[in-house]
């Protein structure tokens, strides 16, 4: 099981983005485990500082003070302060990032992030198991997790299903049976540790769907129907979801059964939309979770107050606002509808199920856990299948040419 990577020449740009970017990842899946108590509050900050300085260099020297380059800047710094203002440095540096990979190959962000995520994941569990860190254990009606050196035992399996997703994309049809069971494999012992269901699940099922894919390519060529579905997926679930926790009623059967099997997360949408409401441009709000604090302890007001708010559309809606929703929505339909044209039909379907995964977990909303958020920007690939065996596809750019 292996991705074939290779040393090219980089661009100065590119440089400063990928230190950016990799000092923003390691301190994120840090951020995740108990690892961040030796650098959580002040220290976290200041790399966040000197993660946009050095996205900020990016841009001075890729481009020269046009009017398209000012109006581009306008808009990065206007997203970052309106993001930072109602949330945390981190996330606002997160949607700058994404908007700085506009000129970046997203093979190579893939790429890149693969080798740091696989590292830090591995890291975090072996330190666990070694006793550098604790791997807290939690009992509760009648589940057992394990949390495997993270702050929490939905963490790990979000960023595994990250490094599933990633491995999948960048081997494509090429990926083999052995890798396949490998991953499968890996995904069950995590799950076996920590219960994360979820993850669990929809790895399995993102695996056969590009198993499926690899036999058969066209399958997806002539069934418009459903890439249409796919393409507005992230706009579906949006509005289903946050109905769904809008028009909660307990009394109602139908309802109070889907609430039940999805862990009261309607019931909690709508409490959080009674008690908070919604705005335009955000507000802060004051969710309270299982996860754990840097010394190991679970806040004394999700003990008695708990009421976080699972699902990521609600969760933007609320404490990002409506126009920071809608902007994210475009962004990423613009990025199906360009997978769709270029028969990308991989990055179609993992898109499709960060949709689907956004509806019940907030988790996917952070970038350490899903670099498909980068597609929102960054150039992505033509995938197209050769029929005729003296064609062949030549990548560069982002872009395909058949020659």
């Amino acid at each position: 099981m292996y991705v074939k990577f290779s040393i090219k020449k980089i661009k100065g740009s590119d440089l400063l983005f990928f230190l950016a970017y990799g000092l923003f990842l390691v301190a994120g899946i840090l951020s995740t485990s108990f690892y961040y108590k030796y650098y959580s509050g002040t220290p976290h900050k200041i790399i966040i500082v000197v993660v946009l300085l050095l996205l900020i260099c990016k841009e001075l020297y890729e481009n020269r003070m046009t009017r398209k380059a000012f109006l581009n800047l306008a808009f990065g710094a206007g997203l970052f302060f309106l993001v930072n203002y109602v949330g945390s440095v981190s996330v606002a540096a997160m949607f700058i990032l994404i908007w700085s990979s506009r000129n970046v190959d997203f093979m190579r962000i893939a790429r890149f992030t693969l080798v740091i995520s696989v590292t830090l994941f591995a890291f975090i569990i072996f330190s666990s198991y070694l006793g550098i860190i604790e791997n807290a254990v939690n009992t509760r009606g009648g589940r057992t997790r394990y949390y495997l050196g993270f702050r929490y035992a939905l963490f790990g399996s979000a960023i595994l299903y990250n490094i599933t997703t990633l491995y999948l994309y960048l081997k494509k049809s090429k990926i083999k049976w052995v890798e396949v069971l490998l991953l499968l494999a890996i995904n069950y012992l995590v799950y076996t540790q920590t219960d994360s269901r979820l993850s669990f699940y929809l790895s399995v099922i993102v695996m056969l769907l590009c198993v499926i894919l690899k036999y058969f390519p066209d399958i997806l060529e002539k069934r418009r129907v459903l890439c249409f579905g796919m393409i507005c997926s992230f706009w579906i679930c949006a509005v289903v979801s946050i109905g769904l926790s809008f028009f909660y009623d307990s009394s109602v059967p139908w309802m109070d059964s889907l609430n039940t099997f999805l862990g009261s997360r309607l019931r909690y949408g709508r409490n959080s939309i009674l008690e908070y409401g919604m705005s335009v441009f955000g507000q802060r709000v004051s969710w309270h979770g299982w996860g754990l604090d840097v010394n190991g302890e679970v806040s004394s007001m999700s003990l008695t107050n708990y009421n976080y708010v699972d699902c990521g559309y609600l969760n933007v809606l609320q404490h990002y606002g409506v126009l920071v929703l809608f902007i994210c929505l475009v962004a990423l339909t613009a990025a199906l509808i360009k997978c769709y044209r270029r028969k990308n039909y991989y990055l179609l379907i993992l898109l499709t199920f960060v949709a689907l995964h956004a509806m019940i977990d907030d988790l996917i909303i952070n970038l350490f856990y899903n670099t498909l958020w980068f597609v929102a920007a960054a150039p992505i690939e033509e995938y197209a299948v050769c029929k005729q065996k003296k064609s062949r596809v030549v990548w560069g750019g982002g872009v395909s040419a058949i020659r």
